[in-house]
């Protein structure tokens, strides 16, 4: 996502809190969002537009099945986005 919308934290929580246990205990507890079974963008790709799913899916997640995905959205007050990002404009100079 966007700096400072608060995808780290939403990846953490997500990653601490809805575990596949099966996963988590091949895997291990300190394995990546990916090992443990969360994408980093959804198979359609995240720039595309829900209502196009079922239409278009990137070449690395064809054969997924995205009836079975939650898709998670975060959204930031532009107001406090901007703020954040004066304080720390990571590489968006």
């Amino acid at each position: 996502g966007m700096f400072s919308t608060g995808t780290n934290l939403v990846t953490s929580l997500l990653k601490n809190n809805c575990q596949i246990p099966e996963r988590v205990q091949f895997y291990g507890v300190n394995a990546t969002k990916e090992q443990h079974g969360m994408r980093w963008q959804v198979p359609w790709g995240k720039h595309t537009q829900q209502q196009y799913r079922n239409a278009h899916s990137t070449q690395l997640a064809k054969d997924i099945r995205k009836d079975d995905l939650l898709p998670i959205v975060t959204i930031r007050h532009p107001l406090y986005w901007m703020k954040s990002m004066c304080k720390n404009p990571y590489t968006a100079r």
